[in-house]
């Protein structure tokens, strides 16, 4: 996918599964904006989301992590579900 299609898009949905996708997922939240990484431009976009397991996660700073997880923590907990 292209750098125009990510920002045409209304809203934009990336899913990272696993350790082997946690390179691009440190180049898309921490990096720079850049053509070698396509996946950094989602940083300007309005709308776009990044939904990821632990273990994509392995390569961020902890910082970062913890600090993703406090703001989603509602979303994070199952028994909000409930709620």
């Amino acid at each position: 996918v292209g750098v125009g299609t990510i920002m045409d898009a209304k809203e934009v949905l990336i899913l990272a599964n696993g350790h082997n996708k946690a390179r691009a997922l440190a180049h898309a939240i921490e990096g720079s904006v850049n053509h070698m990484w396509t996946i950094s431009v989602l940083q300007m976009h309005p709308r776009g989301i990044i939904v990821c397991d632990d273990a994509a996660t392995v390569e961020l700073k902890v910082g970062t992590v913890n600090y993703f997880k406090d703001i989603e923590k509602a979303n994070l907990d199952p028994t909000s579900i409930l709620r």
